[in-house]
């Protein structure tokens, strides 16, 4: 099969709503996909391949280059696609920004397929779209909702709960045909993959790419990971280093024993402690061991205890993290011969600032590495007076009363992949993706050039992933300038959760 990657000249760019292939010759098919009627596209290649336009159409250059006959009365559309447009655009704006990236690289670059697993186009185009794209419901959940509607009833006056049984009465029995945001051929896909036992689709570590994994890959990487368990104004001098240090596997390595031990010596020499709970400090002390200790989990049909550090996903164990890294930092770093000028830490990342040279920092990172036998740092040196630290880029500038520039970082695993505007959510929550983004390049924006900047590359971002220029510009508009109307603004009488419905839930949330 001779498959067409996609039309040269106008045609790459353009808007297409289906799939067509023509057969003949020794080619078992040609692909190709058009927005118009299909007997006026194939008519166009005709003359395409008539007149010799290999530059026009690939369906010619491939007829010219190899001497094969299309069989034009058999060209069919063997696919429909709605929303190409969308895709297309998307697909415009990746090939812009990659250099010339072609068209399914750019559906594939947020989908990292480990597994032996061969996608299908339909499975192609919809995994993109991410592990947190919500499908538009088949059915209005009416009993659902009518639920909610009367638990908020209780809660109101009966001459408001009355009036609002009526409105939401009118709403719902108005009929309402709610389509699909995915055709028929990616809802099928996603049964198929769903129901597919031998692969694993998850979210990567990082990134917010999508991984397919065979099953057996996965259960035997899990099983290893079990066995493994038992700015502030700154003056720098230009000799100073930007260092980060990374606690390797922090959760799973805290000494448990240890760090409750040093929690009850800091809730006996608590004055406060007793004003705080009834309970005394060995009563405390038993139910967060209980809480700590009673871990277990299930992989397959096997059940698991950890043995040693805190658990992952429990909530006690960034908390009982930072207890540990405190005390560490208080008894180790602090007392230190040649001490860091600067030691910032995020749970299990450092920033920090090395005045004392090259050959003393390996120095001080074997020492952070032979207290504790489980705890282990890794450390990254700045390049080119620039040091990754999260999710912001830290420039040295000595010669500026600033010292540091920051701007916004990005991994390289970065997908640039956000919540797709197809999803079926409600525009709030679109709208807070954005406000996020811009939220954060202001944080981290040390001038003003470096935030329009960030500006941009949100915008084009955006457009990625399907969002309307118009709904973007309005959105940052708004941002940038809030309406004054906090007092007019009434706190509500009462809340209700009902399920996500367009054009119900809307009516519902603005009634008054």
């Amino acid at each position: 099969m001779c498959r067409r990657e996609g039309f040269a000249g106008r045609d790459r760019l353009c808007r297409h709503t289906g799939t067509f292939a023509a057969y003949g010759g020794a080619v078992l098919g040609i692909r190709g996909e058009t927005s118009r009627p299909l007997d006026v596209r194939v008519k166009e290649h005709k003359n395409y391949v008539r007149d010799y336009q290999v530059d026009r159409s690939h369906l010619a250059k491939h007829v010219w280059d190899n001497g094969h006959q299309i069989n034009w009365k058999q060209a069919s559309i063997i696919q429909k696609e709605p929303n190409f447009g969308k895709r297309k655009l998307k697909e415009s704006a990746c090939i812009k920004l990659n250099g010339g990236v072609i068209p399914e690289q750019c559906h594939l670059m947020t989908v990292i397929n480990l597994s032996s697993k061969t996608l299908n186009t339909s499975q192609k185009l919809i995994l993109p779209k991410g592990l947190n794209f919500a499908l538009t419901p088949k059915d209005v959940p009416t009993l659902d909702i009518i639920t909610s509607i009367e638990e908020t009833c209780q809660k109101l006056s009966e001459d408001v709960s009355n009036e609002f049984r009526i409105r939401s009465k009118l709403i719902l029995e108005k009929p309402l045909k709610i389509k699909s945001n995915i055709n028929k051929e990616e809802m099928l896909s996603l049964k198929q993959l769903k129901n597919d036992k031998y692969i694993k689709i998850l979210p990567a570590d990082k990134g917010n790419a999508t991984v397919i994994m065979n099953t057996i890959d996965y259960n035997t990487k899990i099983l290893n990971m079990i066995t493994e368990e038992k700015l502030t104004t700154i003056n720098l001098n230009p000799t100073d280093l930007l260092v980060s240090f990374d606690v390797v596997s922090l959760f799973t390595n805290v000494p448990v024993d240890k760090t409750l031990s040093i929690v009850k010596n800091k809730l006996e020499n608590d004055s406060s402690f007793k004003y705080r709970t009834k309970l005394n400090v060995t009563a405390f002390m038993e139910l967060l061991t209980l809480c700590i200790k009673t871990t277990y989990f299930q992989l397959e049909n096997d059940f698991y205890q950890q043995d040693f550090g805190m658990a992952m996903g429990s909530s006690l164990s960034p908390i009982m993290s930072n207890i540990f890294m405190e005390y560490f930092e208080e008894t180790y770093v602090k007392n230190y011969t040649n001490k860091p000028k600067i030691w910032w830490r995020y749970v299990d990342d450092v920033f920090s600032v090395w005045p004392h040279g090259q050959d003393s920092l390996t120095q001080f990172l074997n020492f952070l590495n032979n207290i504790e036998p489980t705890i282990k740092f890794t450390l990254e040196l700045e390049e080119n007076n620039k040091l990754p630290f999260l999710d912001v880029m830290v420039s040295k500038n000595v010669q500026e009363t600033s010292n540091f520039q920051t701007n916004v970082y990005r991994k390289k695993t970065n997908t640039n992949r956000y919540l797709n505007f197809d999803s079926n959510h409600h525009l709030s929550v679109k709208k807070g993706i954005i406000k996020s983004l811009y939220d954060r390049a202001k944080l981290v924006s040390s001038n003003l050039n470096i935030f329009h900047q960030e500006k941009d590359h949100i915008k084009n971002i955006l457009k990625e992933n399907a969002y309307p220029e118009g709904f973007v510009e309005k959105t940052l508009l708004q941002i940038e300038n809030p309406p004054n109307n906090n007092q007019n603004r009434q706190n509500p009488t009462s809340n209700m959760t009902i399920p996500y419905i367009p054009r119900i839930s809307e009516r519902l949330k603005t009634w008054k």
